[in-house]
């Protein structure tokens, strides 16, 4: 798929107000959470090839800030939001 019909084609996803519950977000965000934790090697590695962080640095700046935030907001979610 061509990048602009790709974009388009997410221009139209967006727009049919697909991504608005609280049942779809609190869904990506655990996505995200699996995603991360099942490639978090690979991620490490990345991050130690371009920026020379050890595992531990890396883990510690990056991977679990993020994780900690993902946790964050599946936990307030919730109560940002209300589930239809």
């Amino acid at each position: 798929m061509e990048f602009h019909s790709l974009v388009a084609a997410q221009k139209v996803y967006f727009n049919s107000n697909a991504t608005l519950s609280y049942e779809f977000r609190l869904a990506q965000l655990k996505k995200l959470d699996v995603l991360i934790k099942s490639h978090e090697a690979q991620l490490l590695a990345a991050i130690k090839s371009d920026l020379h962080k050890s595992e531990f640095e890396a883990w510690g700046t990056e991977i679990g800030v993020v994780n900690y935030e993902l946790q964050y907001y599946i936990r307030k979610l919730k109560k940002w939001m209300r589930p239809k």
